[in-house]
């Protein structure tokens, strides 16, 4: 029979494996570089990518060893968009979090690292961080007393490895697909430009039209207020930083994602605009 017990966070951690990222007078702007040893961000948890902004020397590193990563630690999110986790890895570059992060380092003996990192992945672990996290304007993650104390099942390493392998392997699935996925969409992109956006003329029967004509303008809501509890199942919430990540990502600068929206929002207040004054006429 397999024996599982309960078990907090703090008694699987190693000796000084909570780190919290660095006050941001320890790490300032204008110490980066442009190149060097990366900073690990939050978007590096969030999206689990590996493309980094910033960058210090090995003179600033010696200074701040406490924050660097070591392979098989945890980063989790730690403002705004909370709860996000991601593992360092075999090729993960030598590097330290910013202030954004909480660093995780566990005694192997009690936990695989790869194992915790599934338990806040899932459903049930995130929702944990959630709802102990507190702020109105700017969510920020729990004191370090709480997120020690989060409790979860911990069955003996031989069948956490059996647990982890199964997963793992569904991952690198996952992995490949998304290869596959994102290779088929950078193909459309280029028909589609190639096809339709280089067009001089519009071909017959189509037409020019202005967002206003073909979509609602709905602005969201503000949603710290309604954050899960640990035995809910939280539904995903779409925010701007999302979308400014991944643009990050097809290398489209955060300078053009708020250009877009100020045309955006001006465009759709003009065309309102209009509409309100030609219906004000035809009444008249």
């Amino acid at each position: 029979m397999v024996e599982w017990k309960e078990t907090h966070l703090s008694d699987v951690l190693a000796d000084k494996g909570y780190i919290r990222g660095p006050f941001g007078s320890a790490l300032k702007r204008g110490e980066m570089k442009e190149d060097g040893i990366p900073v690990y961000e939050q978007q590096h948890a969030i999206y689990n990518t590996r493309k980094f902004r910033y960058y210090i020397d090995e003179k600033k590193l010696d200074e701040m060893k406490r924050f660097q990563v070591r392979k098989d630690d945890l980063i989790i999110s730690c403002s705004g968009t909370v709860g996000k986790v991601s593992i360092i890895r075999d090729d993960d570059p030598k590097g330290i979090i910013s202030q954004a992060l909480l660093l995780l380092r566990v005694d192997t003996n009690k936990i695989l690292p790869l194992y915790l990192k599934y338990f806040f992945s899932s459903r049930n672990g995130y929702n944990t961080i959630v709802s102990r996290s507190s702020g109105s304007v700017q969510v920020n993650i729990a004191k370090r007393n709480v997120i020690e104390h989060i409790s979860f099942r911990l069955p003996q390493i031989g069948t956490q490895r059996k647990i982890v392998e199964i997963l793992s392997s569904i991952d690198e699935k996952i992995e490949e697909n998304e290869r596959i996925n994102n290779n088929l969409e950078q193909q459309a992109q280029a028909i589609f430009a190639n096809e339709f956006l280089s067009l001089d003329t519009l071909p017959e029967g189509w037409k020019q039209a202005s967002l206003i004509d073909i979509a609602d303008y709905l602005n969201g809501l503000a949603m710290q207020k309604y954050r899960p509890t640990a035995d809910e199942i939280g539904i995903p919430v779409l925010k701007i930083r999302e979308l400014d990540e991944k643009a990050k990502e097809q290398g489209i600068s955060g300078r053009t994602m708020r250009d877009v929206r100020s045309r955006m929002k001006n465009e759709l207040e003009y065309q309102v605009n209009e509409k309100q004054e030609n219906s004000i006429r035809l009444k008249e």
